[in-house]
């Protein structure tokens, strides 16, 4: 029957009464007997609320929904209809009695009231901040099992109280994601007593088809009981697992459960787990109740089980066996024996020679057996068992830590396995083929069953041991000839077919390579055996059967020989034979076909890998899509083609890309160099070629090689080659840190270092000068090699130096010789061709180098940074700008007076100035920091106090003080507008008292006071500060308070001093008021609480980075006089705390110590004292973990205990509380930062939404009652970027979404505004492209692909338009329109992508991108320029995420819910766009700042 029942009008209001009104939103689902809907009461003091609302509605009914709203019925459905209100009302009642007689508070809808309205019942229920169930997307299978396991507990409590559900599907069920054991259950038409269900009959009953159980459906009452709700819960998980509901095939007698086919898919799920799933579907989805489980509490056992089988993050074998080979012949009676042996044997070796079917006997007794095994793990062994374990063996949660050296990881590995590995687990290791290993004993002490197959005899060891020979059976042998070939021989061939399988003595892989051969070639048998015998030398007569007996025993050399001969006879050609050679240097590695085919470019290749296949000497994993060979044939072809470089040019330059791609994940690096140590442990070469590839791959032994191959070449290029190898074994010496086999002195070990890094540095000089005297090449690759010694040193020093001041003649031997070879490039740079910016770059090479301003760089800055140097290249650099092609400015100004740009790195005048002060060059320190205030660099109080400073140095107090009253002269006159300059005041005060001018100081300290109370009068002047006012009022009356001698004004002052102290509140304590303050803390010192609290605020307020040292003394000092109080004690613990955190702001490893020993009394004394404080013990656990990072311990197991324990919300809950002088939502942001370190996203999330509500941010209307460009709004939109990071790292895509649309609209509304102001120009619309394409990043992140396409489509046309001069006012209308589209939030709004993609592919760009006229607007059209580059990278990442990863490792991935599925139109289109791009625009190297 059609559902024809239509739903109030959205935006409809109901009057309930006098005050109280509902206000319809949307419909939010229906069932048989109801429509539910969204909405919004408004109760009766005139607050909204959400709520939804339940309408009486029977779709069974004859009812019509009249124009009013009201509900009219037929005449003869009159009574039924009444019957189905009364039905609601006691549903509503039922809801009632179930929340409060039944333990169900926290897990029933609340159903508020009854309102009879429209002719029919609502029931008006609360919104929890959850979501229908039916609609909710679970992110695992776990989460599945928990949501049921919650539903299950439910349940229980309703039979425990004689009651069934009758009812239970996802649509009503309601869960609240963020707490997954909490569901609401509603709609309780259903729910009846067993006793009521009798006496009612089946007249009620109703069902819903997927979800209720059969009897239900068929209305037999009598079979009705507690296993009609169970295989509805059942029923809920298959279809939360399958993505539909259970049909009769699923659930018969014979029922089959498909979990290939399940919404969750993961590898790490174990065979168990579908097993036990199984049986639980049995359980709860029989279609015979006799057959149904009848106890919840049995399904809540069962839903542990399966919670913990599908938990990804247990420790646990991962089972990795797979097995898809269709052709498998005899050999049932080694299986049958392999199995008996596993019965009493852990261990059992399958030895034979290769090729004859080991590895496949392994394999058919895994599948059959299968049941019997929890887990299979297959693992091929290549190198030894330490490799095999730490690579081949996978356990869930193991992996190697980056730094962790193979053994320690192998050791640590065999412990976890012999802890996770069961008697049901089975571990098959193929192709060990060595005599022994020592590490085979510690593997085999696991308590799993492990198959061995192997090439050797390992009877010796007492190991169970299973020879495979041979197919005894002729029958199954040519079996397995028909398998691979279905050619209708006659009895002559057939007989020939006889002879050659007999000729290659029953070798499986030899017959089944035939047979491929024969089939493929069409040549008859004949011909075949007889090409066999003159390969072998023997005449087709009874010399073969001579020969076969001799050779009774099958043996390697025979086996290889057959091979061989086949090999030879198949007439491979150059092509398939570099194919072969080059999949044999991965020596076993399975590798994507598809990415062997991208490193080995050879034409059609494709085809070429196929027909190898099809041939047999490649074999391909349909499942894995990777490619490999045999060992044997691996074994044979390696042997016979002795690949080498210059027979495998393209593996070889394929190997050389995989080499130097991005590093990547660590995984894929892990992979990376496990890849290229196996290939180039195989490679041979003796061209330039090998030696480029063992340059890149970097060790020295490679290096060596390649040195003596450039050595012995008469190639040119040889020298350039050269030199870059002495570079690379420069970067291996510095970076060597395994010393622990070297027994001598350390001393001599590392000047023996620093002999050989210069010794190299001159053969680099001399490879370069032997291959070039260009000077475009001989300066780039000087100061590119300077460069990176420069920086290797730099890294390293600590290796080098023990002490700054003692000299290192071998170091300086070397920056020396730096110096030499950056003055020899020096003279090349100019006249060689480069373009501007890489003569800058190359002079800011050298600049920096004489700058050295990186704080490692003391020794080099000490003994060989030259500030006058490096500016001199700083004005050759400022006269090259002047030409340079693009903006590379850090940051530009632009005022009236034009545009000022700044690059942060530049040596500037100050730089100078200090330079020449800490010289004691008095006089060019003057002059520069003259420069540098008509520079601007300085500000006119700076400028006079740094003049005051440098006359005190040269001893001329009496000067200085000139300068500084000069300064405060000027700086009266401004006060009104821009402040008084208190600080400098404060400056000329105790430069006074220093001097004894006791009366003119006291002028000052009033003059202080009086501007700055005057400023706090006339808050108009630009620099208005409160705070900073009250302070340096507090400052001049305590200076004045010293100097006062009457003892009634000194206390006058003293109050006054304490008054406007006490309306600094909660705000930061400044050194100008220090002396105060510890006058302060003595006057006060009362001993009671009330004290203690404010001692510690005190020390909060006090900025400890700048104010160490008096900090320290303070909280000594308040130790020391009142550690003896009782009241005292919990303020003792806390400023010990607070003294090891001062502490540990010395950069002195004493002081670190000192504060260890600090936080230990702190720890004994909290103990010792017996207190039991939150804030306390949390404030320890803070210190504690600085403490342990400070002293480097940061990866260590304790530091990660210690941020799990510590509750950062409770520390930043008091800070704000307390009114520590930090804002809050500052505080915040700081415990959603620790949160973040330790992983805990729920924690860091809840803080940055407490930070947002911090800034007092309304998030549907942000900007209302603030300028845009205020500090709150950017913070505002700053919070909302790690809000919806936090939402991706989480998966929470849905909530992310809602938080990008946040983002998206608050910046469109501001954009907006500036468009209403009139403030728009080409600067300001890329500032919104660049917040916008911020936006599309986000929703790529989040998996909404199509989103960001239709964003970065957008983004590109609206850059091509500001690219080709249009009207400023034509790209705002564009940006209007767009955004009218609503495109983001409509998915439907498929056409955005067509149109924008054609009229980007339509349009003509031209040559007009620069006007010459305006070069700050060229500037900003070269960014947006760069931008386009950016955005056609975007579109590139987003074709990526579309395809499968292409990577030779298999990795994890998550896979976002929401795939995109772009038509092959649109993909082309945007590969086309990427296309116009690249070639419309020349790429330059950019760097932009996101």
């Amino acid at each position: 029957m059609d559902d024809k029942r239509t739903v109030l009008n959205s935006k409809e209001k109901m009057m309930v009464s006098d005050n109280k009104t509902i206000t319809i939103l949307n419909e939010a689902g229906r069932g048989a007997n109801c429509i539910v809907y969204n909405a919004l009461c408004n109760d009766n003091i005139g607050v909204e609320h959400c709520i939804r609302l339940k309408e009486c509605y029977p779709y069974y009914l004859d009812i019509i929904r009249k124009n009013d709203g009201s509900l009219s019925v037929s005449e003869k459905d009159y009574n039924s209809f009444k019957d189905a209100k009364e039905s609601f009302i006691k549903a509503y009642k039922k809801n009632i009695e179930v929340k409060q007689t039944m333990g169900l508070i926290n897990s029933t809808i609340n159903s508020e009231e009854i309102i009879i309205k429209n002719n029919t019942i609502y029931i008006l229920m609360t919104v929890n901040e959850g979501i229908d169930y039916g609609k909710y997307k679970d992110k695992s299978l776990k989460e599945v099992f928990i949501y049921a396991e919650s539903l299950a507990k439910i349940i229980q409590k309703y039979h425990e109280n004689g009651l069934l559900h009758l009812d239970i599907k996802p649509e009503n069920i309601f869960v609240l994601p963020e707490t997954k054991e909490h569901i609401l259950l509603f709609d309780f038409d259903s729910v009846v007593s067993k006793s009521e269900l009798k006496r009612a009959g089946n007249n009620e009953l109703i069902y819903t088809n997927g979800f209720s159980a059969p009897e239900q459906i068929r209305g037999e009452i009598e079979k009705i009981d507690y296993h009609t709700d169970i295989y509805s819960i059942g029923a809920l998980i298959f279809y939360k697992v399958f993505g539909r509901v259970a049909e009769l095939k699923d659930i018969g007698i014979s029922g089959k459960c498909d979990f290939e086919n399940i919404v969750f898919k993961s590898e790490k799920y174990q065979p168990k787990l579908f097993r036990e799933l199984k049986a639980f579907f049995k359980n709860t989805l029989s279609i015979s109740v006799e057959l149904r489980c009848n106890d919840v509490n049995y399904i809540i056992k069962c839903l542990d089980r399966l919670i913990y089988m599908a938990d990804t993050e247990n420790v646990k074998l991962i089972d990795t066996f797979q097995y898809n080979i269709a052709h498998f012949v005899g050999r049932q009676e080694e299986i049958r024996i392999l199995d008996d042996e596993l019965i009493s044997k852990n261990v059992v070796f399958l030895s034979g020679i290769g090729g004859i079917g080991k590895t496949e006997i392994a394999k058919q007794y895994a599948k059959i057996y299968r049941d019997k095994y929890n887990v299979i793990e297959f693992a091929v062994f290549e190198k030894d068992i330490m490799t095999l374990v730490n690579e081949e063996i996978y356990i869930n949660k193991i992996e190697r830590d980056e730094g962790e050296t193979e053994e320690n990881y192998f050791k640590r590995k065999i412990k976890v396995l012999k802890q996770t590995a069961e008697a049901d687990d089975l571990i098959i290791i193929d192709n060990f083929d060595v005599e022994y290993d020592k590490n085979l004993e510690l593997l085999f002490d696991c308590k799993c069953k492990f198959i061995v197959t192997t090439r050797m005899d390992y009877r010796d060891f007492n190991y169970s041991q299973i020879n495979v020979d041979r197919i005894s059976d002729e029958d199954d042998i040519l079996d397995l000839f028909y398998t691979y070939n279905d050619i209708e021989y006659t009895q002559k061939d057939e007989e020939y077919i006889n002879e050659l399988i007999r000729f290659v003595e029953y070798h499986t892989m030899t017959v089944e390579l035939i047979a491929k051969y024969l089939k493929r070639t069409g040549e008859a048998p004949r011909e075949l055996y007889n090409k066999y015998l003159e390969k072998k030398g023997l005449a087709n007569t009874g010399d073969v059967q001579i020969k076969q007996r001799k050779d009774k025993k099958l043996n390697f050399e025979s086996v290889n020989s057959h091979l061989e001969i086949l090999f030879d006879i198949s007439g491979f050609d150059n092509i398939e034979k570099e194919i072969l050679g080059s999949l044999s240097l991965f020596a076993g590695i399975r590798i994507l076909k598809s990415k062997f085919e991208s490193l080995c470019v050879i034409s059609e290749i494709a085809r070429r890998i196929d027909d190898l296949i099809k041939r047999g000497w490649i074999e391909y994993d349909e499942v894995t899509e990777k490619i490999s060979l045999h060992q044997v044939i691996q074994d044979m072809v390696y042997r016979n083609l002795s690949p080498s470089v210059e027979k495998c040019p393209n593996i070889t330059e394929g190997i050389s890309r995989y080499a130097l791609e991005e590093r990547g994940s660590y995984q894929k690096r892990k992979m990376r160099r496990r890849i290229l140590k196996t290939f180039m442990e195989r490679i041979t070469g003796q061209n330039l070629q090998y030696a480029k590839l063992c340059l890149i791959y970097g060790k020295d032994k490679e290096l060596e090689q390649a040195l003596r191959i450039c050595n012995e070449s008469k190639e040119a290029e040889a020298f350039d080659i050269m030199q870059k190898i002495y570079r690379k074994k420069i970067e291996n010496t510095v970076n060597e840190s395994n010393i622990n086999s070297f027994d001598g002195d350390f001393e001599d070990y590392y000047k023996n270092q620093l002999e050989n890094i210069l010794e190299m540095i001159d053969k680099i000089i001399c490879s370069c000068e032997k291959y070039s005297t260009a000077p475009d090449y001989m300066a780039k690759t000087f100061i590119e090699t300077g460069d990176e010694i420069d920086r290797l040193l730099t890294d390293n020093i600590y290796l080098f130096v023990d002490e700054i001041d003692v000299r290192v003649a071998e170091l300086d031997k070397i920056y020396k010789k730096i110096i030499e070879i950056y003055e020899r490039a020096d003279g090349l740079i100019l006249s060689a061709c480069y373009d501007t910016d890489e003569k800058i770059r190359l002079y800011k090479i050298i600049k920096d180098f004489y700058m050295a301003d990186d704080c490692r760089m003391e020794y080099q800055n000490k003994y060989f940074g030259d500030i006058r140097k490096a500016y001199g290249y700083q004005k050759i650099i400022d006269e090259l700008r002047k030409t340079e092609s693009k903006d590379t400015s850090d940051m530009s100004i632009t005022d009236k007076n034009g545009t000022t740009k700044i690059w942060f790195d530049d040596v500037t005048f100050i730089d100078m100035a200090e330079n020449y002060e800490n010289r004691g060059d008095y006089e060019n320190a003057l002059m520069f920091h003259k420069k540098a205030y008509e520079n601007e660099e300085e500000l006119h109080d700076e400028y006079m106090s740094n003049v005051a400073k440098l006359y005190i140095k040269r001893g001329d107090a009496e000067k200085a003080a000139e300068v500084l009253k000069k300064a405060l002269g000027n700086n009266k006159k401004m006060a009104g507008i821009y402040g008084y300059s208190g600080w400098l005041c404060v400056e000329l005060i105790e430069l006074l008292l220093s001097c004894g001018k006791l009366k003119e100081a006291e002028k000052y300290a009033r003059e202080l006071v009086y501007y700055e109370k005057m400023e706090i009068v006339n808050e108009n002047n630009l620099l208005y500060d409160s705070n900073c006012n009250i302070t340096y009022i507090t400052a001049g009356i305590y200076y004045l308070y010293l100097l006062e001698n009457r003892k009634r004004d000194k206390e006058k002052l003293w109050s006054e001093c304490v008054s406007y102290y006490k309306k600094l509140s909660s705000c930061e304590i400044g050194k100008e008021i220090f002396d105060f303050i510890q006058e302060y803390i003595e006057k006060e010192n009362t001993g009671g609480e009330k004290f203690y609290r404010e001692v510690i605020n005190i020390t909060d307020r006090i900025d400890t980075w700048q104010n160490k040292k008096f900090k320290e003394s303070l909280i000594r000092k308040a130790i020391d006089e009142n550690k003896n109080t009782k009241v005292f004690r919990k303020y003792h613990v806390l400023l010990l705390s607070k003294l090891a955190e001062v502490l540990l702001e010395y950069d002195d490893e004493g002081q670190t110590a000192d504060a260890d020993n600090v936080i230990k009394q702190a720890k004994e004394y909290y103990l010792d004292y017996g207190i039991d404080d939150e804030y306390i013990i949390n404030y320890l656990y803070k210190v504690q973990i600085r403490l342990l990072f400070e002293t480097g311990e940061y990866d260590n197991e304790k530091v990660k205990q210690l941020k799990n324990k510590c509750n950062y919300k409770l520390l930043a809950e008091y800070e704000i509380k307390t009114g520590i002088y930090d804002r809050a939502e500052k505080i915040w942001q700081r415990a959603a930062e620790e949160y973040n370190d330790t992983g805990n996203y729920l924690m860091e999330e809840k803080c940055l939404l407490n930070a947002v509500n911090s800034l007092a941010c309304n998030t549907g209307n942000v900007t209302c009652d603030k300028e845009i460009q205020s500090n709150d709004y950017y913070e505002y939109l700053g919070l909302i970027s790690k809000i919806i990071d936090v939402k991706i790292k989480n998966k929470d895509y849905k909530n992310a979404d809602y938080y990008i649309m946040q983002y998206y609209n608050i910046n469109k509304m501001g954009f907006d505004k500036k468009i209403s102001a009139g403030r728009v120009n080409l600067k300001r619309i890329l500032d919104y492209m660049n917040m916008m394409r911020k936006t599309a990043d986000y929703f790529l992140k989040s998996g909404q692909y199509v989103y960001s396409l239709r964003l970065y489509f957008v983004l590109i046309y609206m850059g091509m338009k500001c690219l080709d001069n249009s009207n400023e006012a034509e790209i705002i209308e564009e940006i209007k329109r767009t955004q009218a589209v609503d495109y983001i939030s409509q998915p439907e709004n498929k056409q955005l992508l067509k149109e924008y993609g054609e009229k980007i592919l339509l349009h003509d760009i031209g040559n007009n991108n620069e006007t010459g006229n305006d070069k700050e607007s060229d500037r900003t059209r070269g960014k947006i320029r760069d931008l386009l580059i950016l955005l056609k990278e975007d579109i590139e990442a987003v074709l990526d995420k579309q395809e499968e990863s292409m990577e030779i490792y298999d990795e994890e991935t998550t896979v976002c819910e929401r795939h995109m599925v772009m038509s092959d139109d649109e993909e082309d289109m945007c590969k086309k766009i990427i296309a116009k791009i690249i070639g419309d625009y020349e790429y330059r190297e950019i760097e932009f700042k996101r």
